[in-house]
């Protein structure tokens, strides 16, 4: 769901929801979330088409198609960026083509399985159509693991609960009355809070990514968006960490047009080549990573914003434009408020709450009310 501030400065909603069989649906008004009623979320859904969103299944081109029997949490069915459609005509086609264009990737990719990049289970089709991609489950991404700072009143192990996280390492631990407390969670040699990043070992981890970039120009393909963002963590059952590339919706081979810009931050800025894959531009970004592993991230997501707002004002303004206080990403209207998973929408009745989309984090089938994923590439 996203809530946006228009230009007159009132608020509008926005919010998706999908069947058990991936027919999608698209609900907007210009009241703010919290004044919305069960029956204004069930009459603002409208049929998206098929055609209009989701790709053909390509003729004489091989799909895996991904198992039903799959257990329920343990998968992520990603879905083509819906929060980037204004209107039903509007870079549709764009969006049709860079889904597809990942489908093809992965289905490469995954003729070799690689340990360090995300295992792939197929294709859901419905339709005739290709309708959502089933890789599988992780938690949390390199980049979380920044927003997650050490408590120093124990072992700093994850309790499973990120806001819990967010909370105690805001208000630290102070009940041995340690006056020292504030700097136990800072790492002294550089002044920068100590995050469950620490918890990694970086050259291993970094090798790991490394080996799965090298894996992908092998067989030809550039991945073009490396960043922590686009890299899950997998924690090992003996205490350590690995990287799992993920996002492959860049992803292409040498020479050809590619989608999107990549990251900032992650990317040459002056490279003439930068909307065509290379494989330069996987190698600038590992050099990037490293280089950001130690700053501090907090200060670091400031800069990288400021600098999207000098290279790319109108994405940096529509970004603006978005207000998500009180919406988190991937948050879903709650359980309760909906239609129920497989129904179709009956008059009165709401979106039923879906798990949000955090990143690695998918969206149970019928269940999906779209988060808001940021501004247009």
């Amino acid at each position: 769901m996203a809530v946006k501030r228009t230009m007159s400065g009132t608020r509008s909603t926005r919010w998706f929801y999908f069947t058990a069989d991936d027919e999608a649906y698209v609900g907007e008004s210009d009241k703010d979330r919290a004044n919305l009623s069960l029956a204004d979320f069930s009459r603002g859904l409208e049929r998206i088409p098929d055609d209009v969103i989701y790709p053909d299944v390509p003729a004489g081109t091989h799909i895996t198609i991904a198992p039903e029997n799959l257990a329920d949490g343990a998968v992520f069915i990603k879905r083509m960026a819906f929060n980037r459609i204004k209107s039903c005509s509007t870079r549709i086609g764009l969006l049709k083509e860079e889904g597809l264009s990942e489908v093809l990737a992965i289905e490469k990719v995954s003729k070799t399985p690689h340990p360090y990049i995300v295992q792939y289970h197929g294709c859901r089709v419905h339709r005739g159509r290709i309708t959502g991609v089933v890789l599988e489950k992780l938690r949390y991404s390199l980049a979380d693991y920044t927003n997650f700072q050490e408590d120093n009143g124990g072992d700093g192990s994850d309790d499973g609960d990120s806001d819990n996280d967010a909370k105690e390492s805001d208000n630290g631990d102070d009940s041995e009355g340690d006056n020292d407390s504030d700097s136990d969670n800072v790492d002294n040699d550089r002044g920068v809070p100590r995050t469950k990043l620490r918890r990694i070992d970086k050259e291993a981890f970094l090798a790991g990514v490394e080996s799965a970039i090298k894996f992908l120009h092998s067989i030809g393909l550039a991945h073009n968006n490396i960043s922590p963002a686009n890299i899950m963590v997998r924690e090992v059952d003996d205490g350590s960490y690995t990287p799992v590339l993920v996002d492959f919706g860049s992803c292409m081979p040498f020479g050809m047009h590619r989608y999107g810009r990549g990251t900032p931050g992650f990317m040459d800025r002056e490279d003439e080549n930068l909307l065509i894959s290379r494989a330069r531009h996987d190698e600038f970004a590992l050099q990037r990573l490293s280089e950001w592993w130690h700053k501090d991230h907090r200060k670091e997501r400031l800069r990288l914003l400021n600098e999207l707002s000098v290279k790319w004002p109108k994405v940096h303004q529509k970004q603006q434009m978005t207000d998500m206080e009180g919406v988190e990403s991937g948050e879903g209207v709650k359980s309760g408020e909906g239609v129920k998973s497989g129904e179709g929408v009956k008059s009165g009745e709401g979106v039923k709450s879906g798990e949000g989309v955090k990143s690695g984090e998918g969206v149970k089938s019928g269940e999906g009310v779209k988060g808001a994923e940021g501004p247009e590439p």
